[in-house]
């Protein structure tokens, strides 16, 4: 329905969200800049006890700290000193968001084959570009409260990193998993 676009095709809006799923906790975090907001998130699912956590600071307009590089790949919050950064081979992830009682920083290496693009378009040339990758920590830590948890490293996850105009009314159906897998082949596992 192009009627519903309106003035959102003026909006151009970058995401980067990433998530790993440890046997105990699942963590994710994001910072996502909207043209007229911010926003800087985390959350927390502790497996056993069922504690389930999740903070977010947005901020509007001249208060939106959110700044992203020309190629997307640095997002940086003025305001909350968060950051995610991947490289420019897209091999390596750093990572250090920040809210009010919540933080999860660490370091990802990205796994398995180069990730999955995907451009959806719609008229006048005004669209999105999205990357999922795969990731493996290398080292992280979250910080619930005044509690500091450290996530194992070899956890798996993926990161979503998107670019573009989307429509104000959208319907997402997304999911990511993580594993590990064994080549018939060789036998190598990974």
């Amino acid at each position: 329905n192009l009627a519903s676009l309106g003035t959102a095709l003026k909006r151009f809006h970058r995401w980067f969200f990433i998530h790993f799923d440890t046997k105990d906790y699942f963590v994710g975090a994001n910072l996502i800049d909207l043209f007229h907001g911010g926003n800087a998130g985390v959350v927390f699912l502790d497996k056993e006890s069922g504690e389930f956590k999740v903070e977010s600071d947005s901020a509007l307009f001249f208060m939106n700290g959110v700044e992203i590089d020309s190629s997307c790949r640095r997002f940086t919050d003025k305001r909350s000193g968060s950051r995610l950064e991947i490289s420019d081979d897209d091999r390596r992830l750093e990572f250090d968001i920040r809210c009010k009682t919540m933080h999860l920083r660490g370091v990802a290496e990205e796994i398995f084959a180069r990730p999955f693009i995907q451009s959806t378009a719609f008229h006048s040339g005004h669209g999105a570009l999205q990357s999922w990758g795969n990731l493996r920590l290398a080292e992280g830590e979250l910080k619930v409260g005044r509690r500091w948890i450290s996530i194992d490293g070899g956890t798996l996850g993926a990161y979503d990193r998107s670019l573009g105009h989307r429509r104000p009314l959208e319907n997402w159906n997304w999911i990511a998993s993580c594993g590990r897998v064994k080549a018939a082949e060789t036998g190598k596992e990974e």
